[in-house]
């Protein structure tokens, strides 16, 4: 599950900084203003890299945390 979530994090950000790429061509093209279109795709590979070398190594500890927590607030079996 965690790297399903982590594949949508990287298609969200990739999507978002081809748009805001796009539209700042867009701006630029229309406007004339000094906005560069590279900054969105630096950006985004940012947030992936960033994803990648913190997000990452984070789930097993997110996990154990999240099963530890349902195991103590299970009641004990009475048979």
């Amino acid at each position: 599950m965690g790297v399903v979530i982590v594949l949508f994090a990287f298609v969200v950000i990739s999507l978002c900084s081809i748009a805001l790429g796009l539209l700042f061509t867009r701006i630029n093209f229309s406007f004339g203003l000094a906005i560069s279109a590279s900054l969105p795709f630096i950006v985004g590979y940012l947030l992936q890299v960033t994803t990648l070398f913190y997000l990452i190594p984070i789930l097993p500890l997110v996990t154990w945390i999240v099963h530890s927590i349902r195991v103590s607030r299970e009641k004990p079996s009475f048979k």
